[in-house]
């Protein structure tokens, strides 16, 4: 794909220019939306994920212009898009998971450390709940807890919150999400400790091979700065997806504190309800702001894509949304055409990132 895309704009490109005399914003937009149509060599179960991209990042240099022209202004535009895309993709992963790709979905639930069965259980309590059908048992929670290496202390507390309310819990228990940890502050702080020292390897290689690649010369003059900037970044980084997880945790343990409160809970008919996962998705990502400002731009960037696209499917499994033909094509051909008519004039509006990689791809002519 990133062969004939290339070939085909530089080709598009150089044609218009001959007959124009110049160079132009218009030369790189009809050059990049035909050149888009190279998407479609990409299987289909990998084209709407280049295609978001490709839009994503054609909307982000355009903005990026406008705003430099002060056409238009958002403060704080990037936390509050983070913000929206995690509450829908926080949602999705508690409530419907088939509409998140299926890896990213695994590596939820991998740093989240919350199992798939404690999950599934939760969903299906939930979804009783909504339609005034019979929730899960105590046998079925019994397995969960089995199946996550749960204590007999752990199906105690459970048989005791279940006899409480009649058999008919206002949510699943604290001691069925987290078995083996029956305080919910010691189960919290032990998962910050985990989520950081499991996620920290990985944002090391990200501060680390860009880095090498990109300034392989100025880091052997002076490698120290540069290594000091990676852990610095990698601390930060990894600090930001632990509080983003413990955040998210500790709200679901705080909602299920007030529910299983037997005189509010009866009194007032209170219950788990799904749109407390929407909320709690917002809040945890409000951790975002750990980060760095151009690191929230690309986080952003990274889980819009998700959140719109879970937030369509979930739409249109309730009929109210339809289906466009080749939308990915549609999409990648559109974000195309607006990314390259930004790299040909006004490359400084683009993220660097992108810029030196697009340069060393496409060159600048």
């Amino acid at each position: 794909m990133v062969g004939s895309f290339s070939f085909t704009w530089k080709l598009l490109n150089n044609l218009l220019f001959h007959f124009h005399g110049r160079q132009s914003r218009w030369n790189g937009a009809i050059a990049g939306g035909v050149a888009g149509l190279a998407v479609l060599f990409e299987d289909p179960d990998m084209r709407m994920s280049i295609a978001q991209q490709m839009c994503i990042r054609g909307f982000q240099a355009g903005y990026n212009v406008l705003k430099s022209r002060d056409l238009i202004k958002f403060t704080h535009g990037d936390t509050a898009m983070f913000m929206l895309a995690c509450g829908s993709i926080m949602y999705a992963y508690i409530m419907q998971p088939s509409t998140i790709p299926r890896e990213y979905y695994s590596w939820m639930v991998k740093t989240a450390r919350m199992p798939d069965p404690a999950l599934h259980l939760n969903r299906t309590h939930v979804r009783a709940l909504e339609s005034n059908t019979t929730p899960p048992d105590l046998t079925a929670i019994f397995d969960t807890i089995t199946k996550l290496h749960g204590t007999q202390a752990a199906k105690d507390r459970a048989t005791a919150d279940f006899n409480t309310f009649d058999g008919v819990m206002p949510a699943i228990p604290c001691s069925v999400l987290h078995p083996n940890a029956e305080s919910c502050t010691k189960y919290n702080v032990a998962l910050f400790a985990k989520v950081f020292w499991g996620i920290a390897p990985v944002y090391a290689a990200l501060n680390l091979v860009p880095m090498l690649l990109l300034k392989a010369p100025s880091v052997m003059k002076s490698p120290i700065p540069y290594f000091r900037r990676a852990l610095l970044g990698t601390a930060r980084s990894s600090t930001f997806l632990s509080t983003f997880v413990v955040i998210y945790m500790t709200g679901i343990c705080i909602v299920r504190n007030v529910l299983f409160n037997p005189i509010l809970s009866k009194r007032y008919g209170l219950h788990d309800h799904k749109a407390i996962y929407y909320i709690l998705g917002m809040l945890c990502s409000s951790s975002i702001l750990i980060e760095p400002k151009p690191r929230r731009a690309e986080l952003a960037m990274y889980v819009l894509p998700k959140g719109l696209q879970s937030a369509w499917e979930v739409l249109y499994n309730r009929g109210r949304m339809v289906k466009v033909p080749f939308f990915d094509v549609w999409m990648a051909c559109g974000g195309m055409a607006l990314l390259m008519s930004v790299y040909q004039t006004e490359p400084e509006r683009m993220s660097s990132l992108l810029f030196k990689f697009m340069e060393k791809v496409l060159g600048r002519y």
